[in-house]
């Protein structure tokens, strides 16, 4: 299967989870746009949240409001993985050694994450 802006439509909504390995940092954000143009994603973001004490998982969530879109240039990735089930696209990982990032986006309501982890995330101003 490869990907096509169709597939990354699915994600409108979903999640990311950026693991940085040099940093040892993870962030987790709600994606609110996506698109691809010239090889490159980009994501736009409701929220993005920080963990903090990342070893090797977080202690806790904050959230960073410094960082509000994120991009992949596909021409810089080792990999691309599209985790398929019952024909459908359930997660995409990416994989930069440039970057030393492991990039995991998943559809809307497929991640766990807890968002009532997350320091200064205002839950009540995101129901519609």
């Amino acid at each position: 299967m490869k990907l096509t802006p169709a597939i990354l439509a699915t994600f409108f909504l979903g999640q990311i989870e950026i693991r940085n390995k040099r940093r040892g940092c993870i962030y987790h954000g709600e994606i609110r746009t996506v698109s691809i143009k010239n090889n490159i994603i980009t994501f736009d973001f409701w929220w993005m949240a920080r963990g903090e004490d990342c070893s090797p998982f977080p202690t806790k969530w904050v959230l960073d409001t410094s960082i509000s879109n994120y991009e992949i240039n596909l021409g810089e990735l080792i990999s691309a993985y599209l985790a398929v089930a019952d024909e459908e696209v359930n997660k995409i990982y990416f994989y930069s050694s440039f970057l030393h990032e492991v990039i995991i986006i998943f559809p809307p309501n497929k991640s766990d994450f807890d968002l009532s982890k997350v320091e200064g995330l205002m839950l009540s101003s995101m129901v519609n």
